[in-house]
């Protein structure tokens, strides 16, 4: 569970296009350590897109999503 949370930050903020400075910018997802998702990689991505889109609602558990 910890590991999930870490992997998606992870991957979302290895993911941000460089800025005109040559720096990049950061990006971080907080998920709760209880939170049962185990998507990794692309599907990870996929979901948190998904999620703060407002295409999904749920984890896919069937958890609530709440982003902010």
């Amino acid at each position: 569970m910890k590991a999930t949370a870490i992997t998606l930050a992870v991957l979302l903020t290895g993911a941000v296009p460089a800025q005109a400075s040559g720096k990049k910018a950061g990006y971080a997802l907080v998920v709760n350590a209880a939170n049962s998702c185990s998507q990794v990689g692309g599907d990870a991505q996929a979901v948190a897109k998904k999620l703060f889109l407002k295409e999904m609602t749920q984890w896919p558990g069937g958890v609530e999503a709440r982003p902010y």
